[in-house]
């Protein structure tokens, strides 16, 4: 049985889906992967999607106005769910490595060492990012995570959540978080109900660069 979920969000990028796909059954063969497309219209997408092996989930057209957009798929996901893990990938990134039985059990030692902590980021971190994360985490060398500075109090925390995790399904239950729209949303309810989240030292999952985005299915500006 399947400890992993991994929900896969997909809008108009087949060929970067595709790829996210081949990653994930090369690296990650023993997880659960659905993948949620938001009504795709590019024809590329719509060839890629009619012919993907793994379960597919997309709003009808009378829900799009409701079920659309990256957050209330994510929240879809989550109710969804059926295993202890559930990891939130979106259809422009790919797992760089094998995530083995190992690898779950990295996973599950993480959670236990921190009873409070809700969220994982297997993520490669970006460098644009890196000096005002750094100022925040400290290494922990017994999780093998980067974890929230002795110094940080806890109303201080930035990084509580993030759209690419791993969540402990279960906690959130616990806690009756529920995915809301805006990442900022997010960041403040799991900082009031969990801890900063650790960043792995062996993540596995990272962005392709270079890759065009739509906010609500539209191109933005930037």
């Amino acid at each position: 049985m399947a400890v992993i979920t991994v929900a896969v969000f997909s809008y108009n990028r087949g060929a970067y889906l595709e790829f996210c796909l081949a990653s994930l059954a090369r690296n990650m063969p023993m997880a659960k992967v659905v993948v949620y497309d938001d009504l795709s219209d590019d024809p590329e997408t719509i060839e890629v999607l009619s012919r993907i092996s793994v379960p597919l989930v997309q709003p009808t057209a009378v829900e799009k106005a409701q079920h659309g957009g990256l957050y209330r798929n994510m929240a879809r996901a989550l109710a969804d769910v059926d295993t202890p893990f559930l990891m939130f990938l979106q259809d422009d990134m790919q797992i760089v490595r094998p995530v083995d039985a190992a690898g779950i059990d990295t996973l599950h030692a993480i959670f236990a060492h921190d009873p409070d902590c809700g969220f994982i980021s297997p993520l490669f971190m970006k460098a644009g990012y890196a000096r005002k994360m750094w100022a925040q985490y400290a290494p922990d060398a017994p999780s093998r995570t980067y974890v929230c500075a002795p110094h940080i109090e806890r109303k201080d925390m930035r990084f509580a959540f993030s759209d690419v995790c791993i969540a402990h399904v279960g906690r959130l239950r616990a806690a009756g978080f529920q995915i809301l729209q805006g990442e900022g949303h997010n960041e403040a309810q799991a900082k009031g109900s969990f801890s900063q989240m650790p960043l792995m030292a062996d993540p596995f999952a990272f962005y392709c660069p270079e890759v065009q985005t739509f906010r609500n299915r539209k191109r933005p500006l930037s």
